[in-house]
């Protein structure tokens, strides 16, 4: 009996290093005790480097849609634990998503002793869920400027809608969309409210300003090379050229240039 325990005891150690996810086993207090050569290479850390470390310390977890005490409750009174998404901290201070499964170790006297977790980095797969979302989005809003385009009155109209679309998928605050002019000068043909409601330019004033502008200043560099750009701090940029009385603070800008059969 003693040999077959022996046995058991080998062929589960020879498991629990051998799958790809990792394990983690530790004591009441959570101090690592176990840490298998999955969760080396997951995380960068060597099991000598983590054992009796604080594990909340070590990963500085991160949840989704819930709070710590409601997952602490749930692993110490559900006997099937815990489950759940969070981001965990490498040893090099890069994170990863995570989906983790974490039960409780309990005796005799349900007199909790230690946790186990069994983590697997799905850090891919949310890149993959974001990356189909964003194309998800962009067709949309692609969409909604062609039912857009059958609607409206005038280019104005329709630059207001690019706009609203633009600054939908950027998350942006404020924002205007214009075009060069034949005369190589630029025209605004929309501005978002934000920019309107705060200047303190007379309406009648700040319309004839934004036609027919000298294309200079760092927000019109995209226009003269046609990158796209993402200006933070843009204030400190060397070409920068300053906003208008009462404009909103602008803490990053990003730039696009729209081209038409290859010219900007």
């Amino acid at each position: 009996k003693r040999i077959a325990a022996e046995e058991e005891i080998r062929y589960h150690a020879m498991l629990v290093e051998n799958v790809s996810d990792a394990i983690i086993s530790t004591d009441s207090q959570l101090r690592v005790k176990s840490w298998n050569k999955a969760a080396e290479k997951m995380y960068g850390w060597t099991h000598n480097e983590v054992v009796e470390k604080q594990l909340g310390d070590l990963l500085q977890a991160k949840y989704f849609n819930t709070i710590k005490e409601k997952i602490k409750k749930n692993f110490m009174i559900n006997p099937k634990g815990w489950t759940g998404e969070a981001v965990h901290r490498r040893k090099d201070g890069t994170f990863i998503n995570v989906l983790v499964t974490a039960s409780a170790l309990k005796d005799s006297k349900n007199s909790m002793t230690g946790a186990v977790a069994i983590i697997r980095d799905i850090t891919e797969q949310k890149e993959a869920e974001k990356k189909n979302s964003r194309k998800t989005a962009i067709m949309n809003a692609i969409n909604e400027i062609f039912k857009e385009a059958l609607i409206c009155k005038n280019e104005e109209d329709l630059a207001k809608s690019c706009l609203q679309m633009a600054q939908m998928l950027s998350g942006a605050k404020f924002g205007f969309f214009g075009e060069v002019n034949k005369d190589g000068k630029f025209d605004t043909l929309a501005i978002s409210n934000p920019g309107w409601k705060k200047c303190k330019i007379p309406h009648s004033e700040a319309t004839r300003i934004i036609k027919g502008m000298e294309i200079r200043g760092f927000q019109f560099l995209p226009l003269k090379d046609g990158i796209s750009r993402i200006f933070n701090e843009p204030y400190n940029h060397p070409q920068s050229v300053g906003t208008p009385e009462g404009h909103p603070e602008i803490i990053s800008l990003l730039a696009v240039p729209f081209k038409h059969k290859g010219k900007i």
